[in-house]
């Protein structure tokens, strides 16, 4: 069974991209219906490609260290194949961040060049572009499959938000990778926004005092 598995990092970000990453599975000799079933196969599956030691550290992003969720990004990058999706600050501007989200999604999965038979996707919220979707909530909490994309997506972001930051370091976002903090919206304050900025987002409006 053809499994991708898809999570998002930097929706809520006042600055920098929003980013999905999709990760491809092929589980031999196993079909299934049934979600929890699919779940728990694809779990028992990645355990046996990456082995106990690594398996117990395969979780939500957010709860590794940064030296452990890089090394984990290390090897997951190695042991599966994967892709990016991307939805840039203008496109999120224009679309609102929910429909960019989905295009970001749709542009990882054209990326893997896969065909699939289903789609996991962390959250509630189920786009339109294919009809093989599942949405699971707390998706990084169930699988395994989500949570390899999770720790793929935000490590990356990471990484891009440190490239902007060298461009524009007044920001801190090498600490808040373009998140409200007061340092990033005290910085707003004296230096204005960047090209990186959302500008529909309403901290940045209520900063510049546009709403």
């Amino acid at each position: 069974m053809k499994i991708i598995g898809i999570d998002e990092v930097g929706y809520g970000a006042w600055a920098g991209p929003l980013l999905n990453s999709a990760v491809y599975i092929d589980i031999p000799n196993f079909e299934s219906g049934d979600l929890s079933e699919i779940i728990e196969k694809s779990n028992d599956y990645i355990n046996s490609v990456v082995g106990e030691e690594n398996f117990k550290w395969i979780k939500d992003s957010k709860k590794l260290s940064i030296p452990k969720r890089e090394s984990m990004y290390n090897f997951l990058t190695k042991n599966f194949l994967f892709s990016i999706g991307i939805s840039y600050p203008e496109e999120i501007d224009k679309l609102n961040v929910r429909n960019a989200n989905f295009v970001s999604m749709e542009r990882a999965v054209q990326d893997l060049h896969k065909t699939y038979d289903l789609i996991i996707i962390d959250g509630n919220a189920k786009p339109t572009f294919s009809a093989k979707i599942s949405t699971i909530i707390d998706g990084d909490e169930f699988s395994k499959l989500i949570s390899i994309a999770s720790i793929i997506a935000k490590v990356t972001r990471d990484n891009l938000m440190q490239q902007l930051h060298n461009e524009f370091p007044n920001y801190g976002w090498n600490k808040n990778v373009g998140y409200g903090t007061k340092l990033h919206s005290d910085a707003i304050k004296t230096f204005g926004i960047t090209k990186y900025h959302r500008k529909s987002y309403k901290p940045i409006r209520k900063i510049l005092g546009e709403d």
